[in-house]
């Protein structure tokens, strides 16, 4: 449970803006409740996540999170293609460590989506993403909205179920940067 917990948040750290409202550069907070198969057995994780424009289309992300018994780091670069005046398509890839009670791994993230802005203050983004740690790739859909409260603060929500029976819940809170 530990190795797939710590891997489906790294994996959702990666999830997450060409059209003008669409933010890039931010830094969130949030919790996250994640499970597999049984919501009853399910795990509080915290996290903290961002992500930085480095040129029009190409930007880096990256994330800590974990709930005191496994820690996921995830770092690496992002694409984003505008396909419409408020939507992006978006790549990532980059390296997830996951350290567990029973072991450590590193390992590969790739996800790819769509972000848009729905009005001027919600952005609704989904997309499917994949980790390889300890032997083992999940594949994932990830569903998430994005409010913003203000120029400088948006409140995040998500969900994500994986092929390994992972689920989860995740809420935050984002400040542009």
């Amino acid at each position: 449970m530990k190795a797939l917990t710590a891997g489906a948040l790294a994996l959702a750290m990666m999830s997450s803006a060409n059209a003008a409202e669409l933010d890039y550069s931010y830094l969130e907070i949030g919790g996250s409740y994640v499970w597999v198969s049984d919501f009853d057995n399910g795990e509080g994780v915290f996290g903290i996540d961002g992500s930085v424009l480095v040129t029009e289309n190409l930007y880096i992300s990256g994330g800590i999170g974990g709930d005191g018994d496994a820690t996921s780091i995830v770092i690496g670069p992002g694409l984003r293609l505008g396909v419409s005046e408020r939507t992006d398509f978006v790549a990532e890839i980059g390296v997830a460590n996951v350290d567990t009670d029973f072991g450590s791994d590193t390992g590969g993230v790739a996800t790819v989506g769509l972000r848009s802005m729905v009005s001027d203050s919600v952005e609704v983004n989904g997309g499917i993403g994949a980790i390889n740690v300890f032997d083992d790739t999940d594949v994932s859909a990830n569903l998430g909205v994005v409010v913003h409260i203000s120029d400088a603060a948006a409140l995040t929500s998500g969900v994500s179920v994986g092929s390994d029976s992972v689920r989860s819940l995740s809420v935050g809170v984002r400040f542009g940067l």
